[in-house]
């Protein structure tokens, strides 16, 4: 069901990068795109092809994924409410690294190249706000290799978890919910489902126990204890990586 101009709107105004645009910036933005409502499973582009467009979510889930030498397929990114990817699309004649496939029913809008072009050279604020957007997606991509060489299972589970607690209030008895399917999560983390599932076991000593898809955090403090001592980023500062937001509200 095609959503309401009203409310594209308001998604649009709360993506970081736009929210410097008045009523008429976002009607012309959104009048040069198109708002796209793709289906579980739906892949948007694949590795490899021509950069013509910027994506923005608003809302839903988009996995940035590659296939590697053997045939297997690596999570390079996760993508919610107000990120962006398809940055290839600023260097003209560039080919997208990754495929992007959608992993929950999303609202995406698709901004051909010309039009983030234009803004660019007309709106040095909005340049700036891209190139900060831009620079979170890499830091994010480097801290996963990092985290991929210096952490154990449960240690990369845990600090899954705690980005999911960071969009939360409370700091006791933090229920989260996965957003997505738990073999995706184990993808995206490197490990294998099985691992995926002991590394949980094995967090029940800090307070962590799972329910399906439901996790409850006892203690969020003990959690970020448990996991940011092998961590380069400050304590708490992973909550403005890409992907990091409340999974009930997508």
């Amino acid at each position: 069901m095609a959503l309401e101009p009203k409310t594209i709107r308001e998604l649009l105004s709360s993506v970081p990068l736009f929210s410097g645009f008045d009523a008429a910036a976002l009607d012309h933005l959104l009048k040069r795109s198109q708002v796209m409502e793709p289906a579980k499973g739906e892949i948007l582009f694949v590795q490899g092809e021509a950069a013509g467009f910027l994506y923005a979510v608003l809302s839903g889930w988009v996995k940035l994924f590659r296939e590697t030498g053997d045939g297997h397929e690596a999570v390079a990114g996760l993508c919610t409410h107000g990120d962006l990817f398809g940055e290839a699309v600023l260097y003209q004649g560039s080919h997208y690294p990754f495929g992007a496939q959608v992993v929950e029913d999303a609202v995406v809008l698709r901004i051909p190249a010309e039009v983030i072009r234009d803004r660019i050279h007309k709106d040095g604020d909005f340049a700036s706000r891209l190139i900060q957007a831009i620079g979170q997606r890499l830091t994010a991509l480097e801290l996963q290799v990092e985290h991929m060489a210096l952490m154990t299972a449960p240690q990369r589970v845990g600090c899954y978890l705690l980005k999911l607690c960071h969009a939360k209030k409370e700091k006791q008895q933090v229920r989260v919910l996965l957003p997505y399917d738990k073999t995706l999560v184990a993808t995206f983390l490197g490990i294998k489902l099985e691992t995926f599932s002991r590394a949980l076991a094995q967090l029940r000593e800090i307070g962590i126990s799972a329910e399906g898809p439901v996790i409850m955090v006892a203690d969020v403090g003990k959690l970020q204890e448990y996991v940011c001592g092998s961590c380069s980023l400050e304590p708490g500062s992973c909550s403005l990586e890409p992907g990091s937001c409340d999974p009930d509200k997508t």
